[in-house]
């Protein structure tokens, strides 16, 4: 969700930051879905609110080059 005014119109532009940090973290295992809309108020005064599912495996049951 991107805090923001009836009037702005590319949200998605705003998300990319998160997009590319996670692809520049993750690299090629960063990438993902995604979708986001703005909204007139977020909690805390955020501007932006992330929401992250993510699968954690441990490094001595991953396959060999991972």
């Amino acid at each position: 969700m991107v805090n923001s005014t009836p009037n702005f119109t590319e949200p998605h532009v705003v998300a990319n930051g998160a997009s590319e940090l996670f692809l520049e973290i993750f690299g090629e295992r960063g990438a993902h879905a995604r979708s986001t809309f703005g909204s007139a108020q977020i909690p805390f005064g955020a501007c932006v609110e992330i929401d992250l599912i993510a699968e954690v495996i441990d490094r001595a049951d991953a396959p060999k080059g991972t």
